[in-house]
């Protein structure tokens, strides 16, 4: 087992032990918190997926590494599983994404959870104002937009240069001017 998924099956355990502790008796956002596993799992194998575009997969990437984070909106070190709620809101919102760039069916055959993916994610984004208010909610769609445009900006950066350097190379090189020799018959 590699350390990604001892750390899926190491959170989906953190989470149930916090819920039995805790008796925490919102059954909706205990629901929402043993989702964080299933996300991480999907973002972590797509992040892989070399079918997904690369784009996708820098969003992907930023996304893993906001789970694992411990600077967040919802610090999970502070205040425990209940962190994960931005984690998880963030994700759903990323994946929801990919899955309108890459196709459903490339992003659903990683999904480990019981529930429909589209459906998981739908329930989740229609419920995160309530769970996480909507500035937090606002503020994490924002954030993740900033960093789909600068992933963006930084492409087309890498493309205008490669363009530009393809250009100065023909201009460096510039042609050289063949004169045709005209041989004179000799007359007999």
């Amino acid at each position: 087992m590699d350390k990604k998924e001892a750390f899926y099956l190491n959170l989906r355990k953190k989470i149930l032990v916090w819920v039995e502790n805790k008796g925490f008796k919102n059954r909706k956002i205990v629901e929402y918190i043993l989702a964080a596993p299933d996300f991480f799992y999907l973002l972590w194998k797509l992040s892989l997926d070399p079918d997904i575009p690369a784009e996708d997969r820098v969003l992907v990437g930023f996304a893993l590494l906001y789970f694992i984070s411990p600077f967040d909106f919802l610090p999970e070190g502070i205040i425990g599983p209940i962190g994960y709620l931005d984690d998880i809101a963030l994700s759903a919102y990323v994946i929801k994404k990919v899955i309108k760039s890459a196709g459903e069916e490339k992003v659903k055959k990683y999904w480990p959870g019981e529930e429909d993916l589209v459906i998981t994610i739908e329930k989740i984004i229609s419920k995160v104002d309530e769970y996480l208010g909507s500035g937090l909610w606002e503020r994490i769609v924002r954030f993740v937009d900033a960093k789909g445009k600068e992933q963006t900006k930084t492409e087309n950066t890498k493309k205008k240069e490669a363009g530009s350097t393809k250009k100065r190379t023909k201009k460096a090189l510039p042609k050289k001017k063949i004169k045709k020799r005209t041989v004179k018959k000799e007359e007999k």
